[in-house]
Order: C-alpha cells, then structure tokens, then sequence
C-alpha cells in the first residue's frame, strides 16, 4: 500500500508542470521568464470596473478609470480638451496608466458591453503629435481613429498590443515606429496588433521593429522599413496593403510575403542589400514588381523559384586613392545593373544590363589610431581633403 501511495505522489508532480504550461499557452501568457507576466498590466475584464462610475477620476485634461486599487492601476477613457499636441501620462494622481481606452483581458475590445468609453472625440479635427509614455502596455479599440490631422505618432517600447481600429482613419500620418516589444508568446512575439489597427492610414515612412506587419489593411504605405534589431525575422501580411517600398536592413535573417485566403495586397518594390537575407513564402493574392539586391544574395534564389523580376547592381573595384597635399583623386569606378525578367511564354529568363552612376563614400581622420568618419558621398573622382588620411569606398548598395 506504502508503494502506490508513493508511485502515485510521483506521477502528480510529474503531471502538474504539463496541466501549468498548457494553460500558460492556452492564455497567451508570456513564456520567457525574464520578461515580466502581462497579466499585472492587463486591464481586467470584469465589466463592473468599468461601468462603475465612481471609479472614474479627472486629473488636467483626462479623466481615468481605476481599474485596480491594491495596484494603483488605471486607464485613461477620456480627454476632456481638443489640444493639437498631446502626451498619455505614466502616471495620474499615483494610479500607474497602464492602458488607453477600454479591452479586454486577451486585448479585445468587448461588443456585447455599451460602455461609455470614448478617448478621442475632442481630437479628431485637432490632434496633430501624440506621444505615449513608457510603461503603458494598452491602446484600446479605435481610441485615435478618424484623428485626421494626426501626422506623428511616438509609440512607447514594450507595448502588450494596439486594439483593433485603434488609428483607423488617421489619413495624415507621416512617419510611424511600431517598436520593439520584450513579450514572448507561443504564437509570435513582440506587440500584438489586433484587427485594422492602422486600417485606412496613408503612412510616409514605417519603421517595424516588431516581429509581424498587420492591421494595416486597406492601407498604403510608401516606405516600410525592417531596421536592425533584436528581431531578424518579419513576416508582411499584405491584405488589402499597398508599399510601395521595403527596405531591409543586411542584419535581417527572414522576410516572409504572406496574404490571407481570397485577400490581396502589393509590394512594388522590396530592397535587400543583405546577402545571407531570405525572402521565403509566397501567396497568389500578393501583386510584386521588383526585387533590388547585390551579386550572390540568397534572395536571389527565392526571384528566381517564384519568375519574379529582379535587378542586381555591382561595383567594379576601387583603385588606389593618390594624394597632392590637400588633393585626393581615384581612377573612375564601373557600375552596373543587371535585369532579369522572365518571358513566360518562352519559359526564358531575359537579362539586360546597364551602366549607372557610381557614388563613392568618402571616409576621413586625422590621427592614426583614430576612427574614420564619413565625411559625404559624391559622384566625382577628385576630393580636397582637409584630414590627413583618407579612405574612399563605393556604393554597391541600393540606398
């Protein structure tokens, strides 16, 4: 009897830890223990927190709701004035802001609740710079949308999620970071972009530090640009997306083209200047023009699985600098660009080539065991150097 009782402790301690981690999955809960746990700055779902109006607080502009004594946490549900610059405090009256609008626990918005929560009405004919500050891990569901004089927004790092139509309708909207997120889930990491969050935008310039580019359906934007960060693979969902260029930084690993069932979207042109970068995956709804890359990138192979067109550019080589004094000059550097179409009727690749300019970089210091700074990139072979050393270099990227 003493020998069941033990096997039967044994196969308990054994069993816990799964029925744990399964339940951590099925929640969404963050699963890298040096990341903090999302669920102390989660607004709780309990609706009574926020229908109760006692709860609600003015502090300047804002009025907030407590969602939580014992942790002094709280969300801003409104701004009381129509201010054309506009910053969401960390902090009112020692209640920690740890959200903007109204969500749900998983970072929904709730449907079936009329809660009289409403972020941006006094804003929308105003509203021009917004910065959030550090520490707040919620936008709530359409809590900026229809902002249309909104040209800049200044996003804090580590945000848990942006709810659905949060910026929808923000037609002004110049230059945008989606920034990079500690958060680690079983089914992607970094900031969790709900449903149309950036729908019917039309963004300048997009820098993604994040892991995955959604919500931004029915949208254009002109420059998406994959930065080096900690992150190395990206994933483009397209619908209804029209870039007219992505930039992506050599440090990058991954780019992986992806389009939802009976959706489409657009890629004009995609720039890879990495040549250990992978584009991978493709879908028939996805509209491509052309693929901007070096000599012997791994991109290439991806253009050539998939008949898209690409271009390759190559330098020749630089020859010594010669100096007279102040006077550097160089022998003029070849550079040229390749074409490859496919014809599809003659099942041929189709190769063109021409010259283009050369730019050369121009690097200068004075002391020995000093660092080169650049100095500017020309067209031209001649230079009047003021530094005592001089180092020139061309441009075989695509800038």
């Amino acid at each position: 009897m003493k020998n069941i009782y033990v096997m039967v402790v044994c196969l308990s301690l054994l069993i816990s830890p799964l029925f744990v981690c399964a339940g951590a999955e099925e929640s969404h809960a963050v699963t890298s223990a040096s990341v903090p746990s999302p669920s102390p700055t989660t607004p709780p779902g309990n609706q009574s927190r926020w229908n109760d109006k006692d709860k609600r607080k003015i502090s300047g502009i804002f009025t907030y709701q407590i969602l939580d004594e014992t942790r002094k946490e709280a969300a801003i549900i409104r701004v009381n004035k129509a201010v054309k610059d506009l910053t969401i405090p960390s902090e009112l009256d020692g209640y920690k802001i740890i959200s903007i609008g109204q969500i749900a626990t998983d970072g929904s918005y709730i449907y079936e609740y009329d809660i009289d929560v409403s972020v941006s009405d006094l804003l929308e004919e105003k509203l021009e710079t917004l910065t959030i500050a550090k520490g707040i891990r919620h936008i709530g569901y359409s809590a900026f949308a229809d902002c249309k004089k909104l040209t800049m927004v200044n996003l804090p790092e580590n945000l848990y999620c942006i709810a659905g139509s949060a910026f929808w309708g923000c037609t002004s909207l110049k230059k945008l970071t989606i920034p990079k997120s500690s958060y680690k889930r079983a089914y992607g990491d970094g900031v969790i972009m709900m449903e149309n969050a950036f729908a019917k935008c039309s963004a300048e310039r997009v820098i993604f530090e994040s892991q995955e580019f959604k919500s931004f359906a029915n949208s254009y934007v002109r420059n998406l640009v994959l930065p080096r960060t900690d992150c190395r693979k990206f994933a483009l969902t397209m619908d209804k997306t029209t870039i007219r260029q992505v930039s992506v930084d050599p440090y990058v690993q991954t780019v992986s083209l992806l389009c939802e069932e009976n959706s489409s979207g657009t890629i004009e042109k995609i720039i890879i200047n990495g040549k250990k970068t992978k584009l991978l995956k493709w879908d028939s709804g996805l509209s491509f023009g052309t693929l901007y890359t070096i000599p012997k990138a791994k991109c290439i192979d991806w253009a050539k699985k998939y008949k898209q067109t690409y271009k390759v550019k190559a330098c020749g080589k630089m020859g010594k600098v010669t100096r007279k004094k102040q006077k550097a000059s160089w022998k003029p550097v070849k550079t040229t660009v390749k074409t490859f179409r496919y014809n599809k009727q003659k099942k041929k690749w189709k190769t063109t080539s021409r010259k283009v300019k050369t730019y050369y970089k121009i690097y200068g210091k004075n002391r020995k065991k000093g660092d080169y700074k650049q100095i500017k990139t020309t067209t031209k072979t001649k230079y009047k150097a003021k530094y005592k050393y001089l180092k020139v270099k061309t441009v075989s990227t695509w800038e």
